[in-house]
């Protein structure tokens, strides 16, 4: 085979022409320097999308944790919000939120939450703390948090780490009062989880958000516990109402009962009337009123006729019922100002102030007449009787109310001897 090589029937080889060899490379470096500063750029771009992404989350979530904070008046249902967002949204491991006693001595542990053994739980809830023991004015005085990192040996509350059982920690002081904080809100990460949980002092846009937090919460809070003093007035309140409406019925019924023992201790029970003790107390104050003011009174003693026989034909129990007939009588025909008594068996009296003896005598006239008019039916049987009366009334010379009682027994003895069912007056002599 013939070679190729030398061979005539084949043209030589094209020279090749190539660029500077040093423009080449400077054209790659740009190149590369170039994508090296796009890829700067993009990364800031996502670093700075990131955080605005982020910031939209955290104001998202501020947004809806104000609007649950402003929209509950309960103390406990506000510390869950509060809690909730600390756990789930910050992811911080753990939260604990002490409120001040009304004296302002201690704080008490109102709400925890996070991951704790049962027993660590128990201890930490039962936390009681003096205030003194923080010191929380002079820091309020210059921030409105303290912030414990991992690394801090030193500062304010370092020395409470076992006290919240957490390594790293932020503490807000809840109050608008600069000296006076309301409630603490702890929150934190104990040393095992701060690998898997946000770091408090690498976070700058966590404190932010905690601050914007704590602002709401301090509201919040300050309205729940005015809202509950309100509540708890209320109840102290209603209870002093209902105390006092138990005491209100009770004196009522106290009332009652002594209304009822005093009408029985001046009624008589079988008449209705004003019985015995009532008309002879009664008696002496009209007498001595009437001579006070210079006013006539007069005294009318009643007497049925031949009750005596009636009681001893018809039995006592007829008796009775035609003194309780006799007593409504009086009740219903008795002077409006006078005072009708049952004085004793069948006689009875009547206390009239202010009285004249011509209007007088009518009236008792006139009870008589109605009485002679009434019977008693019993079975097939119609009993009726008459009525006596004497009447006596004060003068210059009557001195005391017992010989104006006896000037009536005088005229009633007249009427009975005169033969009954008449009104006598007294006579005084001259």
């Amino acid at each position: 085979m013939p070679s190729i090589q030398g061979s005539d029937h084949y043209p030589p080889p094209l020279a090749v022409h190539h660029p500077d060899h040093q423009s080449l490379l400077e054209q790659v470096h740009r190149l590369t320097n170039e994508v090296q500063r796009l890829i700067k750029v993009e990364s800031k771009l996502y670093y700075v999308q990131q955080r605005v992404d982020q910031q939209v989350r955290h104001y998202h979530a501020m947004n809806e944790v104000g609007r649950q904070l402003s929209t509950s008046l309960d103390l406990q249902s506000v510390l869950n919000v509060i809690v909730e967002f600390i756990l789930y949204k910050a992811n911080l491991e753990r939260c604990l939120i002490l409120v001040a006693d009304s004296e302002n001595q201690y704080f008490h542990v109102k709400a925890l939450d996070g991951y704790y053994e049962p027993a660590v739980y128990q201890k930490v809830a039962g936390l009681k703390i003096k205030t003194s023991q923080l010191d929380l004015a002079e820091l309020n005085r210059e921030i409105s948090y303290d912030l414990c990192s991992a690394l801090a040996s030193t500062g304010p509350l370092v020395q409470l780490r076992p006290t919240w059982l957490m390594h790293e920690y932020v503490v807000f002081h809840l109050g608008e009062n600069q000296d006076y904080a309301q409630c603490l809100l702890v929150a934190g990460n104990s040393q095992k989880m701060m690998p898997y949980q946000t770091r408090i002092e690498m976070e700058s846009d966590l404190i932010l958000c905690l601050t914007s937090l704590a602002t709401h919460a301090s509201t919040a809070i300050k309205k729940a516990i005015f809202y509950d003093t309100l509540q708890s007035q209320k109840q102290d309140l209603e209870r002093a109402l209902m105390t006092l409406n138990r005491k209100n019925l009770h004196l009522e019924q106290a009332l009652k009962a002594l209304d009822e023992a005093h009408t029985k201790a001046i009624q008589d029970s079988l008449t209705g009337l004003f019985n015995r003790a009532y008309f002879d107390e009664r008696f002496q104050q009209e007498f001595a009123q009437a001579q006070l003011n210079h006013e006539a009174i007069a005294i009318t003693l009643l007497d049925l006729d031949f009750f005596k026989s009636i009681n001893d034909s018809h039995g006592h129990l007829v008796g009775d019922l035609m003194l309780q007939q006799f007593g409504k009588l009086l009740q219903a025909q008795a002077p409006i100002g006078s005072i009708p008594c049952r004085y004793g068996g069948e006689e009875f009296a009547i206390i009239l102030p202010n009285a004249t003896p011509v209007r007088t005598y009518t009236q008792m006239d006139e009870i008589r007449r109605c009485f002679q008019q009434q019977v008693l039916a019993i079975g097939q049987q119609h009993i009726g009787t008459t009525l006596s009366g004497g009447i006596a009334f004060s003068g210059s010379t009557v001195k005391t109310s017992t010989e104006l009682l006896n000037q009536a027994d005088q005229a009633l003895y007249t009427a009975k001897t005169q033969g009954r069912n008449r009104i006598i007056s007294y006579i005084q002599p001259t």
